[in-house]
């Protein structure tokens, strides 16, 4: 067994090799007779070592897988990397959306804006909210009977808390302005987000109950 390295400059140089491992070669597995090849006294002048020019192709097929490898390596590394750039890209655009969604006013827990609370409330049926605000513990709010009937509202509760219980009727289409005390005051410029319910009586029938999907959302004055 020979030990060839980089070391043999005019053998392997002209491969193109740049890496430095040792690496055992068995001559004669490679075709190779020592004396025949490497006593040059042994051959004609000007003849050609048709057994060394064997082991040197050998050598360079075997080098080429090699670097066939490192090169296979290179792309993979490639790819790992395109891959961590396209998740940040999708992190960022997450990140993008929230912070879009919290400058419109959205409120975290139900993932409502005050503008989608007031359009929402104002449509519904047959008791709407067309308008309404919270200064300190009052809370101010016009309902309007959007019904065919007329309705006897007789409870309104916030946050599953009675908070007005005087009965009042509306005609149909009738707007009336109700005034509640909420049970904890509201800090100007804050935003507060509540369960509206309504408890009305339409028709003869009694104790109808009207809820909301969404909360009643806004900013304390």
């Amino acid at each position: 067994m020979v030990k060839m390295g980089v070391g043999d400059e005019d053998d392997i140089r002209g491969l193109g090799l740049f890496h430095t491992e040792w690496i055992d070669m068995d001559l004669d597995a490679l075709g190779l007779n020592a004396q025949r090849s490497l006593d040059a006294q042994s051959q004609p002048a000007g003849s050609c070592n048709r057994t060394f020019l064997h082991g040197y192709t050998r050598r360079r097929k075997f080098y080429k897988g090699n670097r066939s490898i490192l090169l296979g390596d290179q792309m993979k590394r490639g790819q790992v990397s395109t891959e961590y750039l396209v998740i940040l890209a999708v992190v960022l655009v997450i990140a993008l959306v929230v912070v879009f969604l919290v400058s419109q006013g959205t409120d975290v827990g139900s993932g409502v804006t005050e503008t989608q609370s007031k359009n929402y409330w104002g449509v519904q049926s047959p008791l709407s909210i067309v308008g309404y605000g919270v200064t300190a513990s009052t809370m101010t709010m016009d309902v309007t009977n959007r019904d065919a009937e007329e309705i006897t509202l007789t409870s309104v509760d916030v946050d599953g808390t009675e908070r007005f219980s005087t009965s009042t009727t509306f005609a149909p289409g009738e707007t009336r302005t109700l005034n509640m005390t909420l049970g904890a005051a509201c800090t100007t410029d804050t935003r507060f987000s509540y369960d509206i319910d309504f408890t009305y009586n339409r028709g003869g029938i009694s104790a109808l109950l009207q809820g909301g999907e969404r909360d009643l959302i806004g900013t304390c004055s």
